[in-house]
Formats: C-alpha cells, sequence, structure tokens
C-alpha cells in the first residue's frame, strides 16, 4: 500500500509526490489527473490543425471590409492568423451550418475583428455575411 509523503518536502518515489507542505497526493490520483489533462492538451492542439479551405479568400476578403469602411489607407494591416469560431446555422434553414472565420485587422492604432460567414460547400468559399467590430474599452 502506498504512503503519504511526509509534510515535509522529503522525497519518498515508491510512496508519493512531492507537493507543498499540508497536501499530499498519491501516484493513483496523480495518474488520474494526468488522464483527464490529456483531452485539454489534445483540444490545445487545434492551433496545428490544417487551415480552413477559405482562410486565403478571408484574408483578402477582411482586407477589402476594413477599405470599404475606412477608405484606402497606408497602415493598414489584416492578421496572418485566423480562427475558426463555432458554425452558425442557416437563418433561412436551420438544417444548414455556414462557416465562421475570425481575422483581426490593423490601421495606426485602431484594432478591428471581423468575422467571415462562409457557406459549407466543398471546395467553394461562398461569402454569406461579414462584420466588422472595434475592438474598444470605453
Amino acid at each position: 500500500m502506498l504512503q503519504p509523503l511526509r509534510k515535509d518536502w522529503g522525497l519518498n518515489r515508491s510512496a508519493a509526490l512531492p507537493i507543498p507542505i499540508g497536501k499530499t497526493i498519491t501516484w493513483a490520483s496523480a495518474v488520474k489527473s494526468a488522464v483527464c489533462f490529456i483531452p485539454l492538451l489534445l483540444g490545445s492542439m487545434a492551433y496545428g490543425a490544417p487551415a480552413h479551405h477559405c482562410s486565403s479568400a478571408a484574408t483578402e476578403q477582411a482586407k477589402k471590409l476594413l477599405v470599404f469602411h475606412f477608405g484606402p489607407d497606408d497602415r493598414m494591416e489584416v492578421s496572418k492568423s485566423m480562427r475558426k469560431l463555432a458554425p452558425m446555422q442557416n437563418p433561412a434553414n436551420k438544417k444548414q451550418l455556414f462557416d465562421v472565420l475570425e481575422v483581426w485587422g490593423y490601421i495606426a492604432k485602431g484594432q478591428y475583428r471581423m468575422r467571415l460567414i462562409y457557406a459549407r460547400l466543398p471546395g467553394e468559399c461562398v461569402l454569406m455575411g461579414q462584420e466588422i467590430m472595434e475592438s474598444a474599452d470605453l
């Protein structure tokens, strides 16, 4: 049977893990914690997932959206990174879903969040909607 560690920071590898004074943890509970941590780790690897097939179209459209709202400006930039958000339902047909891609744009000190909404069609990038919101703490 495994013994908990003493309250000092002594290390007894066959008994338990070293942890702060007054608390102990057994190897069994450490394994349970590791098993719970693995799904979180895998979920955080989503950034390594392949890019959405409309990523380049969304970046181009984000630039056009900034120009439409603010006019041409040499200080205008669109971030290369893009986030795929949760899909949204088609308002005309609740069984259909649209992909939502979020990209950030910058003009001088202004920051703008743009969400571009694309129909889920294989091999095609059909823009269904777009929104732009200035990031500001009022």
